[in-house]
């Protein structure tokens, strides 16, 4: 079941995409977006698989919500302007519709939606595989008390490249998944945040939330409000919320 949102500031094109849809096999509408700012938010809360996106709205055009978003779904681009198609291809678009389109036009658009997806899926299922062989070889060779590791591989569009864990600064759950921040960008981990915990430097990498994991080494510094609650300011600019079952280790660093 392919995962779709509508984000266009036009009620009757999100009702006609609401109609193409509605005779469509396995695609559900998980939510829609008027504007720019609205898509941004839906999109990072919902992570739909694809998103149909018109370029022209208010607040955000379509680009400035792809250089916003954590994850990057696949996108057909919906739109009366034509000037825009080559940046869209640029952006690796599935399809760029200019409105007003038929149905036939959008059936069109769908398939290649679909194609895409499944290509993607395979190629996910080999990175992924690649990724935690190259990962966990060290495992089949080391004792139980192995060391934490240092380095990690992961994906990067359709490259798999290495990281040092020095290099992450904070870590983010994202459902199965973990996003690694580090000074070179977000990279996806194939592994979820409970296993990273396991496997990283427990001296330098410290869980705060049981959606966040902090390198210690990259702390700012911690800011408190009237009552009590801690959030850390890292190195990069971001700011993590520590949950109350966790403050007793921040406070603990304290001297």
């Amino acid at each position: 079941m392919i995962r779709l949102l509508i984000a266009d500031d036009e009620p009757p094109a999100r009702m006609l995409l609401r109609e193409y849809l509605s005779g469509v096999q396995d695609v559900q509408i998980i939510g829609e977006a008027e504007n720019g700012t609205e898509a941004v938010a839906t999109i990072n809360a919902l992570k739909p698989d694809a998103v149909i996106l018109d370029v022209q709205m208010p607040e955000l055009t379509g680009f400035d919500v792809l250089e916003r978003l954590e994850i990057v779904p696949h996108v057909i681009f919906s739109t009366a302007y034509n000037e825009f198609a080559v940046r869209a291809f640029e952006e690796n678009a599935v399809d760029y519709l200019m409105k007003p389109y038929s149905r036939e036009r959008f059936t069109r658009a769908i398939v290649k939606l679909q194609e895409r997806l499944n290509t993607a899926s395979a190629s996910l299922s080999h990175l992924e595989a690649l990724s935690h062989l190259l990962t966990n070889f060290p495992t089949a060779q080391a004792p139980s008390n192995q060391a934490p590791l240092s380095r990690l591989m992961v994906r990067s569009g359709s490259r798999i490249i290495p990281i040092t864990a020095d290099d992450i600064v904070w870590i983010e759950a994202a459902e199965d998944y973990a996003l690694l921040h580090t000074a070179q960008g977000k990279f996806t981990a194939s592994t979820g945040i409970g296993e990273l915990e396991k496997r990283l430097d427990s001296h330098v990498f410290m869980r705060v939330h049981r959606s966040a994991i902090i390198n210690t080494h990259c702390i700012k510094h911690v800011e408190t409000d009237a009552n009590g609650n801690l959030t850390i300011i890292l190195t990069n600019g971001a700011k993590v919320k520590v949950s109350r079952s966790y403050t007793a280790q921040i406070r603990g660093l304290i001297v």
